[in-house]
Parts: structure tokens; C-alpha cells; sequence
């Protein structure tokens, strides 16, 4: 037993009898141990029974208190048939006093009664906030405090800043040289086999699918072509779905 948990008198061993804990042989003592415990503003609470592991599992990422509190409630919980038991001998109208002695020393008429049949568990209720605007306020104030101002660069409208690794900057160059070279190969001219002669040179004019992804970096351009393609051959595929292009 924690030393730091307030509890009463060793539980009396004729009252151990019918509980696992008969053959304990040290004393056994009983505290109480809150139903609820705090939940700070922001956390994410797990819902479900105590009984799940993804619950408990949950509980314990919040932090080792919440994992205590949840290894203690599912605690109580497979042991609530030895629990109601002895409970039945100190929760006893006839013996009020008993709560004191054996529970908790320190309890008083104005507490809520234990917690039997159903207990460990709780229900929360949401609030709106328009029903309690003032405390809403009051938490707000606590929770969110205002952010202190902070200082961004003024740039002129219509200007755009890039930044880049000097390594990116080289690799950017190399592929603008690829593009390059890519027109190259399909440049356009009236061949004459005969006079071994290409006239009417000019430059091939990329589709709109095609000068976007050139636009792009070259970071972009892989993954922008690959949609361009899946949307082309989809596009042949609606119109004729017997072409070799779908």
C-alpha cells in the first residue's frame, strides 16, 4: 500500500474470508480513490470502459499519474466481487462509524456516498459556452493568452521570394538544360530525302498539359507528367477505348 494514501484501520481477517485475499499474510487496509481526475485544457481524453487495453494504453501516454489512476481503477474493477464484500460489513447504516475506522479518517457527513455496485466510473456532460459566457471568458484568458506580436518581412505586392540550396540551384540549372534539349529533339522541318536538305526549321510547340509542367520545378515535373499522362490516357480511353493509347 502506498504510505502516501490515507487509509484507516487493517481490515479485520474474518472479514477477508470469502476474498481472494484470505490468505494474505500481511494486514490488508482500504482507502478511497477519486472517481474523476484533472484533465488539462487541450488533452485528448479516451472514451470506452476501463476494461480496454487501447483505453488504459491511451491513458498511459497522458502521463504516469493518469496510467496509475487507470491501473488502479481496472484494479478495482476485477476485484469489485472482494470489494463489494467487505464493503457490504464497513458501509453499514447500523455501524456509521466504520467508514472512519477502516476507510478514511478524515471523511465527513458532506461527501458523496461510496461508489458500490457501479463504481469506478464517471459521465461527462459538454457545456455550451453560451450558457456560462463569463466563465468561458475565464478560461479562455487562462488556457489562450494572447500572443505576442511579431515582426514578418514587408514585401511589395507582387513579388515573389524563393529560397534554395545552392546544391538546388545547380541541379535546377542542369534540368532547365534538359528542357532544352528536349525541344531539340522535336524541332520541326519539310525534309527532302532526295536533296538531303531540312527547310523550314522551327521550334515544336509543347501541348498546354505539357509548358505547364515545364514551368514547374524540377522537383515538380516527375510527379506533374505522370499525372498528365494517367489523365491523357484516361481521356483516349473515353473516346475510344479500343486505341493502343488507352
Amino acid at each position: 500500500m502506498d504510505t502516501d494514501l490515507i487509509h484507516g484501520d487493517d481490515i479485520p481477517i474474518e472479514w477477508l474470508a470469502p476474498t481472494d485475499w484470505s490468505a494474505f499474510e500481511d494486514p490488508i487496509v482500504g482507502t478511497l480513490v477519486p472517481n474523476f481526475f484533472i484533465a488539462y485544457f487541450g488533452q485528448d481524453l479516451p472514451y470506452g470502459s476501463i476494461d480496454d487495453d487501447e483505453v488504459l494504453l491511451q491513458l498511459a501516454h497522458m502521463g504516469t499519474g493518469y496510467e496509475l489512476w487507470a491501473e488502479t481503477a481496472k484494479d478495482a474493477v476485477d476485484k469489485s466481487d472482494d470489494i463489494a464484500s467487505i464493503l457490504e460489513r464497513i458501509d453499514d447504516e447500523e455501524h456509521p462509524e466504520r467508514i472512519k475506522q477502516y476507510l478514511v479518517p478524515n471523511r465527513n457527513d458532506n461527501l458523496l456516498p461510496l461508489a458500490k455496485a457501479n463504481g469506478p466510473f464517471g459521465s461527462m456532460t459538454i457545456v455550451q459556452t453560451s450558457d456560462y459566457p463569463a466563465a468561458a471568458v475565464s478560461l479562455k484568458k487562462l488556457f489562450t493568452p494572447p500572443l505576442a506580436p511579431t515582426m514578418s518581412p514587408n514585401f511589395h505586392t507582387g513579388n515573389i521570394m524563393t529560397l534554395q540550396l545552392p546544391g538546388d540551384i545547380d541541379k535546377e540549372a542542369e534540368a532547365k538544360k534538359g528542357i532544352v534539349k528536349l525541344m531539340l529533339f522535336h524541332i520541326r522541318g519539310n525534309i527532302d530525302i532526295d536533296a538531303i536538305t531540312v527547310t523550314n526549321i522551327s521550334a515544336a510547340i509543347p501541348s498546354k498539359g505539357m509548358q505547364i509542367i515545364m514551368n514547374q520545378n524540377r522537383a515538380s515535373r516527375a510527379s506533374s507528367f505522370a499525372d498528365l499522362m494517367q489523365m491523357t490516357i484516361n481521356e483516349a480511353k473515353v473516346q475510344d477505348w479500343t486505341s493502343i493509347r488507352s
